[in-house]
């Protein structure tokens, strides 16, 4: 009798020991999070800070000394390896998966020892409030001027019924603010895009696709209505070729800064979808 006990004890203890252990597994697998492109915010974020300041030495040796950044949402660190300038995370062609609300983004200087990050007090660089919303796509821009740096957002409106053009738009972040510039199309032999101030974004500008790459200029107007469209050498920086595809969606960003060595003035390319 005492052993039949002694079983049914036994029994009953693992049964609980069993649940428990089930319990602690379920409740490990809800700390895990998934973030659906429907119900969660796309965001990607993009350097094209044009000052070569604060600039840091690293002790890791894949990273040359200079200006690098991690993006925290709050604080959790969102990129593995650091945005150099003219880089982007998570990649030119994808974006982040984001909880949808309102968090404070910080870009952190890029400090590390032996690969690893360790920041020094001072090296929150930015620290902006973003409030996202759900299924909705956004380009944030570490940009702006050496005193007023920002980390500035766009909504990236994206139809999402495909056809059978592509969509290209330019962002303005050459930090001459005087400068008004437009997007000269080869292929159509016109402006696309119009007299587009500092620190804008135009719309979507839908476009035909072409038998042949297309060449974008970009145009400045500024003091003295002095065009960036040139003989020699300058002219490669203010130009991109490429075939665009049917359905896609692209960016083309004006950056850098005309009085900073490392910084010159250039054009950049990235696609939305």
């Amino acid at each position: 009798m005492n052993n039949i006990i002694k079983l049914g004890a036994a029994m009953f203890g693992m049964a609980v020991a069993i649940s428990a252990c089930e319990k602690t597994q379920l409740d490990e697998l809800r700390k895990t999070e998934f973030y659906d492109p429907a119900t969660s915010a796309n965001v990607r974020f993009l350097h094209a800070y044009p000052w070569l300041t604060p600039a840091i030495t690293t002790t890791n040796p894949s990273l040359a000394s200079g200006q690098h950044f991690y993006i925290y949402r709050d604080t959790f660190k969102l990129n593995g390896n650091p945005i150099s300038y003219g880089g982007n995370w998570p990649g030119p062609s994808v974006y982040s998966l984001q909880p949808v609300g309102a968090f404070d983004f910080r870009v952190v200087v890029a400090r590390q020892v032996n690969g690893l990050p360790r920041p020094n007090a001072g090296d929150t660089f930015i620290t902006k409030r973003l409030d996202l919303a759900a299924g909705k796509y956004y380009s944030a821009f570490i940009s702006d001027t050496l005193n007023n740096r920002d980390l500035w957002m766009i909504e990236d409106k994206i139809d999402p019924v495909y056809d059978t053009t592509f969509s290209i738009r330019l962002v303005h972040l050459l930090i001459n603010n005087r400068d008004t510039i437009s997007v000269f199309s080869r292929r159509e032999n016109r402006e696309i895009i119009s007299n587009m101030t500092y620190k804008t974004a135009s719309e979507f500008v839908k476009i035909r696709i072409p038998t042949t790459s297309d060449t974008f200029d970009i145009i400045r107007r500024g003091p003295g209505n002095n065009p960036f469209i040139t003989t020699g050498a300058s002219r490669n920086n203010w130009v991109t070729s490429f075939l665009g595809t049917p359905g896609r969606y692209y960016t083309l960003i004006a950056r850098g800064n005309s009085r900073v060595t490392g910084r010159a003035a250039s054009m950049g390319l990235y696609t939305n979808r």
